[in-house]
Formats: C-alpha cells, structure tokens, sequence
C-alpha cells in the first residue's frame, strides 16, 4: 500500500524529534557524572633514606603509598614540589645523583614515568654557578619523569633537555589535568637568565592549558604560603583551581578568600604526603585532601630501601675515605645526649628547642674574648630535621646533616632596633620558615597570631633600648646579600667588627668531644605567649 506523504512525513520529524530528546538525555546524564582523579604530593624531600632512625618519611614509604593508591586509581598522579636535589649529606659528594637514582624507582619499572611531575625549589639552585649548569642538566637528563620550569628562563644547556616542559596535560579517568610550576626567586643562579612574575606565569599558564581542553589545572609551586595564597586571590577564576606546594616544611592548608580554590603542602622528608581527590561534576570542581602519615606502620618498599642503603653505605666509606678516617667514621659516637635533642624542623623552625639553644650558646662562648654578648642563627641552616633521643649517641652523621652548609660565625656590632627588626622578622609568616632565629644571650616574649616581639632584654635582665649598642655572633649567611640573607639585609658585612672566624660544624665537633655528655634544657629564652606560655620561664 502506498504510504501518504504527510505521514511519512510525521514520522521522519518525530524520528528526528526523539533522536534530539536522546541526543540531550545523553548530555545531561554525562554532565551529571562525577569523574575524579587522585594526586599524590611530597615536598622537600632531602633524603633517600628516613628520618628518626629510619622509622619515619623517605621515599621506600612514598613507594608503598603510591603503589596502594594505584590500587583504587590506576592513573594516580604522583607530584613533588621542589627541593630535593640538595642539600644533603650524599648531595654533597654525588651532586643530586643518589636523589635521581631512587626517585627514578618510584614507578617499580625502568623506563620515563609519565604520570610523575617535579618542580624546581630553590635549593636546585645551591649549586649556582655558570660551571654548574652541566650537573643541573645531568640531573634533568637523567631523570626518568618531568620536570617543570614555567617561570623559569634557562641558559639553552638546561633549557634544551627533553624531560624539561613548560607545562603539561595528563589525562585520568576521562579528564584533562593541565599542570604548570612557579619557583621561588630567592635563589638566581648564573644559568637562570630571569624569573618570571608569578602571577602574570599562573593566568597565562592556566589559561593556556584551558585552551588547550584542560578540565583541572593544577599549580605546582614552591613559594611562600603567602605568595601561593596570594596568587589564588588575586586572579580568582583566571588562575588554577588548585596550589600543591613545598617551601614551607610543615604540613599546611589555605583555602582561598571565595572558598573555592585550596593551597596545600606536606611535611618535609615525606614524613607525611598528601592525597588529593579533585571531582567535576557539571563543569564544578570540587578538592578534597587528606594527609598520609608515613610512619613505621607504614612498611618500606624493599627495592627502594636496598637502592637507598647501598647509596648510604657507599657514601660513608667514601666520606671517610676523603677524611682519612676508618671506614665507619660516620657511624662513631662523638659523645651522648642525655636529654632527648629536638632538631626536627616543625619544633626547630617555630619554637625554642634545647639543640638550638645548645648550639647558640657555644657560638656565643666562641667569641667572649671578642665581647660577645648575645647569638642568632637562622634555624635553615640547622638541617637535621630529626630528634636525637635521650641516651642516643651523637655521630659524625648528625653533626654533617645539622650543618649541611659550611657555616663560619662572625662578630657584628648592631643598635638595639636593628636587634627588634630581625626579631620581629624572625616571627614573620610563623609558619615554619628557615629564617626563624634561634637565639643566645637574650630573652624575648612574642605572640605567634599578632607577630611582635616584645619586653626585649639581655640574659642579665637588662632592657634593650633602640640605642643600647650589642655585639652579636652571627652566621655568615645573614650577611650573605648575593644569597638574600633569610631577608635580614637590615645587616650587611659593613657591621662586622672582627677578624676572628669560627667553623661552626668544628666547633660543635670538637665541643662534643671533650664534653662526651651533654644534656641541654629549654629555659624560656623565647616565649611564646599564646602557644607555649608554660616554657616563659
């Protein structure tokens, strides 16, 4: 029979009609899924091995966690955020190669690692000279993952190798995730021609990447929590969705001023790390994170921990070899601590500690004969980043990680209010900076949420006036002006009054040896009000 034209007609449109209907059932349906991807994050990772005699952090644990994760997420990123090449005991003989050796390993295969992603903090760039760049090249060549430098303009040595982006997008689970870095600008080595703005670097770099179909784009950092908050503020939706980030070497998170966007870092040494579950749904993100400790319930992945004691075994005897001592020199007690000696940076960076004390108070004695009167040192450069427990032996390997730099002390005669200005920034963005003092010779009271320093005397009681006149032991590297100084330039070498130089780490050696016991006491000398009120002695 013959089918009337307007029927057939009819039909084609509701044919078309229902294709349509289905065709939007489909897009809502879709734009109604939660797709997720998972990040895992460390920053700060100086070493191979763990800290508190291997019973926390290191990168065997790292393994063991990312290795459960791929369980439930097959395309878990994996994200370091800077600083590990140095320094470190090794790093000091084998120039980061250890560090590459072990990290390459965090896969469990030979071959590039695709979904594993690391920045530049400003410790890369101890090594600063132009006759550097080819170890720093090494390093990156070597490498079996990506690095990132988006605020970053290399000399074309560096710039050139192939594991070296701007940027980059991974896919997970049916998402684009873009990735882009900014590194601090402390540090500018010979081989870096310009650090680029920060800010200007985020919103060109996100946007970039959400041109380029990103669903999720990720900053990776190591800045100052205030500067990675800061760029979170500032360009709002023209920024990334989220900061992981290091610099900061305790565990910290800050949601942005509109709630929507989220910084977050991890202890340093891996002592924690951080897992992170980013959702869309409709087009809206959604973090969440929680923070992995990594302790001795966690077990070591054992591949990683045989690679790391074969470095660290090789390492003593070369040490040794160089220092024409028996092969075990690291490993030989030098005395023993009868109190339990806080080195680890959460205490060391924030608060008075017996070890800081201790240290300072020897600086301090080093030059009495120069009229000393009080000591400060920033605690960066005091890098053991472990306790010593009571009854423990104190080794030659404490001594070389707590001083991981060469320190020399020198003598500086300053006014009173310049004392006030380095106290009061000693306690600036109390958060666990480097640049926080451990201190001789004084006695302050502050208060970590107002940031200010007050009732300012000398140990004898004597109030410190803008006027008083003070000779002060200070550590070279707050007088170094090339390398920033902590940001104490309101000290230059023009204060030095005295020749005499003093090598901290052979003063501690040497002190340790003829006293064989030692049993520091937290005695108030800084005084924390609105945290630890019960130490203001």
């Amino acid at each position: 029979m013959k089918q009337d034209p307007k029927t057939a007609d009819i039909r084609s449109l509701l044919k078309l009609i229902s294709q349509i209907l289905f065709s939007l059932l489909l897009v809502t349906l879709t734009a109604c899924q939660t797709q997720k991807i998972s990040i895992l994050a460390i920053n700060d990772v100086y070493r191979i091995e763990g800290v508190d005699a291997d019973t926390n952090g290191g990168l065997a644990r790292v393994r063991t966690i990312r290795q459960r994760l791929l369980r439930d997420d097959g395309s878990l990123i994996l994200l370091l955020a800077g600083d590990f090449l140095s320094p470190s005991l090794l790093s000091r003989h084998y120039q980061g190669r250890q560090m590459i050796d072990v990290l390459n390993l965090l896969d469990g295969q030979e071959g590039f690692d695709p979904r594993f992603i690391v920045t530049f903090g400003n410790h890369e760039f101890d090594k600063s000279a132009m006759k550097d760049a080819q170890n720093l090249a090494d390093r990156i060549k070597d490498s079996d993952f990506t690095w990132l430098g988006s605020n970053i303009e290399f000399l074309p040595l560096i710039d050139n190798q192939p594991h070296l982006k701007s940027n980059v997008i991974i896919e997970a689970n049916g998402l684009k995730v873009g990735i882009f870095s900014i590194t601090t600008r402390t540090k500018h080595p010979a081989y870096v021609k310009a650090f680029l703005d920060y800010h200007e670097t985020a919103r060109t770099f996100s946007r970039r990447l959400r041109e380029a179909g990103a669903d999720i784009v990720i900053g990776l950092t190591h800045l100052s929590e205030s500067e990675d908050i800061g760029i979170l503020n500032a360009l709002g939706g023209e920024g990334p969705d989220l900061i992981i980030g290091g610099h900061e070497h305790n565990r910290l998170s800050r949601w942005s001023d509109d709630g929507k966007r989220v910084v977050v870092k991890a202890d340093a040494e891996a002592r924690t790390a951080t897992h992170l579950t980013v959702s869309v749904r409709g087009g809206r993100l959604k973090t969440e994170f929680e923070y992995l400790t990594l302790d001795a319930l966690i077990p070591q992945d054992p591949v990683i921990q045989a690679r790391a004691q074969t470095w660290l075994r090789k390492h003593e005897v070369a040490f040794c070899k160089l220092s024409g001592a028996n092969s075990d020199c690291l490993s030989t007690p030098l005395a023993t601590a009868l109190s339990e000696l806080v080195g680890e940076e959460l205490e060391i960076r924030r608060f008075e500690t017996n070890l800081g004390d201790w240290i300072l108070d020897n600086a301090k004695s080093a030059f009495v004969d120069q009229g000393a009167q009080l000591a400060l040192m920033n605690s960066g450069g005091l890098r053991l980043n472990q306790n010593i427990p009571a009854g423990a032996p104190i080794t030659r390997r404490h001594i070389e990680e707590l001083i991981a730099y060469p320190t020399t002390l020198q003598l500086i005669e300053i006014k009173g209010r310049v004392l006030k200005q380095m106290l009061n920034h000693a306690i600036e963005d109390w958060t666990g900076n480097g640049w926080f003092l451990q201190v001789s010779g004084i006695r302050f009271q502050h208060n970590s949420d107002r940031q200010i320093i007050s009732n300012l005397r000398l140990d004898d009681g004597t109030v410190i006036n803008d006027s008083t006149t003070l000779k002060v032991v200070v550590n070279d590297f707050l007088l170094n002006v090339p390398f920033g100084q902590d940001g104490y330039d309101m000290i230059s070498p023009r204060d030095i009054i005295s020749d005499k130089k003093v090598d901290l780490k052979t003063l501690i050696i040497e002190t340790l040896s003829l006293q064989q016991e030692i049993h520091p006491v937290v005695d108030g000398r800084i005084c924390n009000t609105s945290l630890r009120p019960e130490n203001c002695l």
